[in-house]
């Protein structure tokens, strides 16, 4: 009679597990409904929006865009028109010739020096022009006392003058295309920090939400490993009633502890997985060590295959053009390269000579006896000119080996850039090719995982009939158990390679975050569906 308990009793144990086993395959997927309604929850939105706003590399790419506005403007202030004013006095004291002295004396007078005091002011403005060319203006009143003259009844002399410069450079520094280069080259690094800042958003999203979905997939593993771990316990529990009750052999618990002990272990390893996927995604949040403790819980659940046909593969040739149109950082190799090219210019055209031609008109005015303050009449009293001056200067340094050096650093620099450049585009090309088809396989691997988990329910079942009709041992339904179990697990990974696949091909494809004016916006809805509208 021994026997016919035994099948009986296993048999109301092993459907209390497989009742356990179903129900966890019934649940797959809502794992986080598990957890407390009250407790915080982080959608994937929510982590995503905190990426963008507190992730470091953002932030540093923030401050690149900053630091790059700063190089703008230095290279710009070239142009600058600047301001000058100055104010001057002088006091020039000469001692008198003898023969001066004598004269002076026949006269009635006796001094034996002469004292001039001059006062100068200036006001001026000069600007160099985006051609090269600079130009300046500027108004000067100069007010002279003289010793000897006021001996001689001369009053002060008080002369006002107005002149107006130019200078014209001939060979080097001549044409807005040698003197702007700089400013151009600025502008064109200022574009592809941009787009770098655009890029490193793309990169923050993506791996986020690779770090997302690898903490929910770690949660919903630990989910299943818990259960699996307490329907272990249970049946440890109910063969030990039954070795009590003298229904079991005491050498039947070995085989249930061991599996009981192997459930453990892969509980344990499931519960650090997900602590270092959730310290993993708190720092692509840009959280601090004492906030990741306080880390929400993902509310999201892995996406799901809705069973449309996959076809990036077949459209990949059009994926790679709209790729290598729309990516960021292609773009920004583009704009240093332009940037390149303005920075070559510059620095051949350092190897010319510098030849100037400077050009000087002023006009004059006298207002005798008038104070230095009286700028009107400085300059409108006796007024003559214009007065012409004209002159070519040249400096020719014989090595110039400034100029070579700095000519062949930027020429090789610029050849680096080319390089990058067309290794970039290279490596779009593959990774597209790669990511169509890494997405396509995912939902093959991840149609045969989910039915490979029916079909291991379904063989529980049978297998428990079979135990209860005597045809099939413990071992025999422990094992198929354990398939089941394992093919969850490889549910729950084939279903998050499917997420990491949708993500990861919107990356290369530049889909993934969208600038509109000064915002960055990213559509939720793409990192959820496999479908794809190439924008060429």
């Amino acid at each position: 009679m021994r026997p016919t308990v035994f099948r009986q009793t296993t048999q109301r144990s092993i459907v209390g597990i497989a009742g356990a086993a179903l129900l966890s395959l019934v649940g797959f997927g809502h794992s986080a409904s598990a957890q407390p309604a009250t407790q915080n929850r982080l959608s994937l939105q929510d982590a995503l929006q905190f990426a963008l706003r507190r992730n470091p590399n953002t932030l540093l790419q923030q401050q690149q865009v900053v630091a790059s506005r700063g190089l703008l403007l230095q290279a710009e202030s070239q142009f600058d028109p600047v301001a000058s004013i100055s104010s001057a006095r002088t006091r020039d004291m000469r001692a008198l010739r003898q023969d001066e002295i004598t004269a002076l004396q026949l006269g009635g007078v006796f001094v034996r020096d002469q004292a001039t005091d001059t006062t100068t002011h200036r006001l001026g403005v000069d600007k160099t022009l985006v051609n090269g060319m600079a130009v300046g203006v500027g108004f000067s009143i100069t007010g002279t006392d003289d010793s000897m003259q006021r001996v001689a009844g001369i009053p002060n002399q008080t002369s006002g003058r107005l002149s107006f410069s130019l200078k014209v450079p001939l060979l080097k520094n001549a044409g807005a295309e040698t003197v702007g280069a700089q400013v151009a080259a600025s502008e064109a690094e200022l574009a592809a920090s941009l787009l770098d800042l655009l890029h490193t958003s793309s990169l923050t999203v993506r791996n986020t939400a690779i770090a997302y979905w690898n903490t929910v997939a770690k949660r919903t593993r630990l989910d299943i490993a818990l259960a699996a771990e307490t329907r272990a316990i249970t049946l440890v529990d109910e063969m030990r009633k039954l070795i009590s009750a003298d229904q079991l052999p005491a050498a039947e618990i070995e085989l249930v502890i061991a599996s009981r002990t192997e459930k453990t272990a892969a509980r344990v390893a499931a519960e650090q997985a997900l602590v270092d996927a959730r310290h993993a995604l708190a720092r692509q949040l840009g959280f601090s060590g004492s906030e990741m403790a306080a880390l929400p819980v993902p509310a999201d659940p892995l996406p799901s295959y809705n069973g449309r046909k996959i076809d990036a593969v077949e459209h990949v040739d059009r994926l790679i053009r709209s790729a290598l149109a729309r990516r960021a950082d292609l773009d920004a190799g583009r704009k240093r390269e332009l940037a390149g090219k303005h920075r070559v210019t510059a620095a051949r055209d350092n190897l010319k000579p510098q030849l100037d031609f400077n050009l000087n008109v002023s006009y004059t005015g006298l207002a005798e006896g008038a104070a230095v303050t009286a700028f009107d009449r400085a300059y409108s009293s006796n007024r003559v000119g214009p007065s012409f001056t004209g002159s070519l200067s040249l400096q020719w340094p014989f090595n110039n080996s400034l100029a070579r050096g700095n000519l062949l650093s930027q020429s090789a620099s610029q050849d680096a850039r080319i390089v990058q450049l067309h290794d970039l585009e290279a490596s779009i090309v593959s990774n597209v090719s790669a990511q169509a088809s890494s997405l396509k396989g995912s939902v093959e691997q991840l149609v045969e995982g989910k039915e490979a988990v029916k079909r291991y329910a379904v063989t529980l079942q049978n297998q428990l009939t079979r135990r209860r009709l005597g045809s099939a041992t413990l071992l025999d339904v422990i094992n198929v158990e354990d398939r089941l179990n394992n093919a969850l697990l490889n549910e729950v990974q084939l279903q998050q390679n499917y997420a990491n696949a949708i993500v990861q091909l919107r990356f290369e494809l530049g889909y993934l975050v969208h600038q509109q004016d000064d915002r960055y916006d990213v559509r939720i809805a793409d990192l959820l569906s496999p479908e794809f509208q190439p924008r060429e």
